[in-house]
């Protein structure tokens, strides 16, 4: 009983780390530039209004989870936040 629990824990573990880590290993994910437009986006629904409704350097038809834009693109400290 305790083989088959363990058996399934490690194919758990190893199925998550192939869906979700391996195709992220190499992947250069672009951060949110530190510009008058983007330095005071602090809301999804402006990423939104640009990208997706205006065509403003409009995302990739494939493009994954349009609608959660800062859970991969990070904002970077801009030369005066750095203290």
């Amino acid at each position: 009983m305790k083989f088959k629990w363990l058996a399934f824990a490690i194919i758990t573990i190893l199925a998550v780390t192939t869906i979700f880590v391996i195709p992220r290993i190499n992947r250069i994910i672009p951060d949110v530039p530190v510009d008058d437009i983007h330095v005071s986006v602090i809301n999804i629904s402006e990423c939104i209004n640009c990208h997706l409704n205006a065509n403003i350097r409009p995302l990739p038809s494939g493009h994954a989870a349009r609608d959660k834009c800062l859970y991969c693109h990070k904002m970077k400290k801009s030369s005066s936040d750095a203290r």
